[in-house]
Order: C-alpha cells, then sequence, then structure tokens
C-alpha cells in the first residue's frame, strides 16, 4: 500500500505504517499509540466496502472518530441468464467473504462484552 500511495504522490515522510498486525483489531491497537504519539483523534479509514463496518467498530471502539472512505465496492449489473441457475466459483468466493465479515463481526461483538 505504500508503495502505492507513493506512487499517487504520498510522500513517504507522510505516511504512518504499521506493518505487524494480522487482523483488523491487532491493527487497531498496534495504529493507536503511533496515532496517540502524535495527537491524531479523527482517521480517514480506507478499506473495502464489505470490511468497513467491522473495521469502523474496531477504530471507534478505540476512541477514534473515524471517517470511513469504503472502495471495492461490488456490483454486476447484466442481463440474467438461464447461467445463473448454475454453480459459479466467483459466488462462492463472495459467500466465503460475506460469511467471513459475519464471524469477525460476531466474534468481535463478543469480545467487546468481555470485561
Amino acid at each position: 500500500m505504500a508503495e502505492l500511495l507513493e506512487f499517487m504522490g504520498v510522500p513517504a515522510e507522510n505516511m504512518l505504517l504499521e506493518p505487524a498486525s494480522s487482523n483488523t483489531w491487532e491493527n487497531g491497537a498496534k495504529t493507536l499509540p503511533l496515532l496517540q504519539a502524535r495527537g491524531i483523534r479523527r482517521i480517514l479509514l480506507v478499506t473495502s466496502a464489505y470490511h468497513m463496518r467491522r473495521a469502523q467498530a474496531v477504530f471507534e471502539r478505540l476512541g477514534l472518530e473515524v471517517i470511513p472512505a469504503a472502495t471495492g465496492y461490488q456490483l454486476v449489473k447484466r442481463a440474467d441468464s438461464v447461467l445463473d441457475w448454475l454453480p459459479q466459483a466467483d459466488a462462492l468466493e463472495m459467500s466465503t467473504r460475506g460469511l467471513k465479515e459475519h464471524l469477525g463481526w460476531a466474534v468481535y461483538a463478543a469480545r467487546a462484552k468481555r470485561p
């Protein structure tokens, strides 16, 4: 992502990178001290549209004001076809992504209820 931002004209000194997390919660928890050290309390959160709900909840739970900037909307416009009734690999992939987000939301919600 840093390379893409640089390609788009964002100077490296204007980037704050957190490379050690392996999931959304860890990313928030490890990013928070970096932001706090710079007095940053409001962030522009850029993530995929299907992941925004969970990511925004994580960063807000950590006390940040979040401005969501969802990307990667998945819209399909085409004429209906008899092939729509056949199993498709891309439909399975989209179902898997949706299930992962719902499961992730449930796990994070359950963790939030713990003392």
